[in-house]
């Protein structure tokens, strides 16, 4: 799945087995729907994204979007479980705009990605845990396996 600039980009790529999707469109690949929405990043054709899966967890991945307003109602709509928020690298996110993300869709965990320098991940759950303490903020290690429920 990629959007219809990248997936011109990728000639070479069978078509059987590229699918590009818009915002508002909606794909389901055995038991897990992923359902496509707007973004607020510099690219072309940004998509966040929202994957259900089998068992009914919700999960939103801000795929380096800067929030917006949208994304509240994202978030009433989905209610994800465990939304994953850029927290450095994308263009103009930070720690604070990751926890803005997590603050408009409301998941019950957020986890900080694209972390790229000293204490990203950190600075972001001490905001979420001061401005937003009902949602749980989690930092992976990487390659660490996160089953939600724990």
């Amino acid at each position: 799945m990629t959007t219809p600039f990248v997936a011109e980009q990728l000639r070479t790529v069978p078509s059987e087995k590229l699918k590009a999707l818009r915002a508002g469109e909606t794909i389901t690949i055995g038991n897990v729907r992923l359902d496509t929405m707007p973004s607020d990043h510099p690219g072309n054709q940004p998509l966040t994204f929202m994957v259900t899966t089998e068992d009914n967890v919700g999960i939103y991945h801000s795929s380096d979007s800067r929030p917006f307003s949208e994304m509240k109602r994202i978030g009433e709509k989905y209610k994800p479980d465990v939304a994953f928020c850029t927290v450095d690298i994308g263009p103009g996110t930070s720690p604070r705009s990751g926890a803005e993300v997590a603050k408009l869709v409301q998941p019950k965990v957020a986890i900080p990605y694209h972390t790229g320098r000293g204490n990203t991940p950190q600075e972001f759950v001490a905001i979420l845990k001061g401005e937003a303490p009902q949602i749980t903020a989690k930092i992976l290690q990487r390659f660490e396996v996160y089953k939600y429920p724990e």
